[in-house]
């Protein structure tokens, strides 16, 4: 008679025990942005340069690092959705290394499964950029 209650008791306390842990993972952090992100911006860079470039965006007046493009190839870089969804678009900046020269966009307005093509000319400042 004893185990027997014994054996409701403990499977009643594991049913509370378990319950209360499936339902804490249901629960967000008060600091989650309800899940949303924004989608990265993909970024295609056609260096036709013999340089080897370095690629930075700009939205708020701070450079952020996007990657190393080599020279004469074509590499595929993320804009990441933080950057690219600000009001006032952000900026490309082309630095090629060992190279005064530097290529600035003007301002992009790309929303996300947009393409943003890169053309770094043979020429740094015959550069051009269009979405695709």
């Amino acid at each position: 008679m004893v185990t027997r209650i014994f054996r409701v008791t403990a499977a009643v306390v594991l049913l509370l025990v378990l319950s209360t842990e499936w339902t804490g993972c249901a629960r967000r952090s008060p600091f989650d942005e309800g899940g949303r992100r924004e989608a990265p911006i993909r970024l295609e860079v056609e260096n036709h340069n013999y340089l080897d470039v370095v690629v930075l965006a700009m939205p708020d007046g701070i450079w952020r690092r996007l990657g190393t493009v080599t020279g004469v190839s074509t590499t595929n870089l993320e804009v990441p959705g933080t950057i690219a969804s600000r009001a006032g678009g952000f900026r490309l900046l082309v630095d090629p290394v060992g190279s005064q020269a530097a290529y600035l966009t003007e301002p992009i307005y790309a929303s996300p499964g947009d393409t943003v093509v890169l053309q770094v000319g043979s020429v740094i400042r015959m550069s051009s950029w269009y979405l695709r």
